[in-house]
């Protein structure tokens, strides 16, 4: 079996970078959805929980890919 047939660990872990990013943004406008929806409806409380949460997925999600290719040398 030729070793050039299967994937990096460099390729594999970009894949799985890309993998997690394309998931935060796909979570993100989900919660923005929320948000956008409790300020239609007027409930400010709401609204604030919304964009609370949305805003501490989105560090956690930069944090982690950070962290998923900090040790990756380009």
């Amino acid at each position: 079996m030729d070793p050039h047939d299967h994937p990096s660990e460099y390729e594999q872990l970009v894949a799985l970078a890309s993998r997690v990013d394309q998931l935060a943004r796909e979570v993100e406008t989900w919660l923005h959805l929320r948000e956008r929806g409790a300020a239609t409806a007027g409930a400010r409380d709401s609204q604030r929980d919304w964009r609370r949460r949305r805003l501490a997925i989105l560090r956690h999600s930069q944090a982690l890919l950070t962290a998923l290719l900090g040790d990756v040398e380009l």
